[in-house]
């Protein structure tokens, strides 16, 4: 995935890797502060239904700050990170069937984040993160 920059300065990338012949997702979230100084937000991962439909699903690691209720989506907070500074997390998630590519399930990814973010940009009183 591209990276996003957040206006907060945080730097989101993602990488997703296949394993056990197309079998097993292992995605790895990269969190970078760009400023010169301390910077705290949360970052949700929005996993896509293609990939899982329940946070029990993944085997996540660490453990995320805040489960939300619907899709597999988890909020990691990122607090006082650095300046400068990366933190990073990872889920790992046996798929429903096998793929030998990871483009149609990266556009899923990316159609779910945005929806996800439309959603909560639309709830009343809902708390949501920078863009990520």
């Amino acid at each position: 995935f591209a990276p996003l920059a957040r206006p907060d300065g945080l730097v989101v990338e993602r990488r997703w890797s296949l394993e056990r012949g197309g079998a097993v997702l292992r995605a790895t979230t990269v969190v970078r502060n760009t400023t010169g100084g301390p910077v705290s937000g949360s970052v949700d991962e929005v996993v896509p239904s293609s990939v899982a439909d329940e946070v029990t699903d993944l085997a996540l690691t660490p453990q995320p700050d805040e489960v939300l209720a619907g899709d597999a989506v988890v909020r990691y907070q990122v607090d006082d990170l650095e300046a400068y500074g990366r933190t990073s997390w990872e889920y790992v998630v046996t798929l429903p069937r096998p793929v030998t590519s990871l483009l149609g399930l990266a556009g899923e990814a990316d159609r779910a984040r945005l929806e996800h973010e439309v959603r909560l940009r639309t709830q009343p009183g809902a708390s949501s993160p920078a863009p990520a």
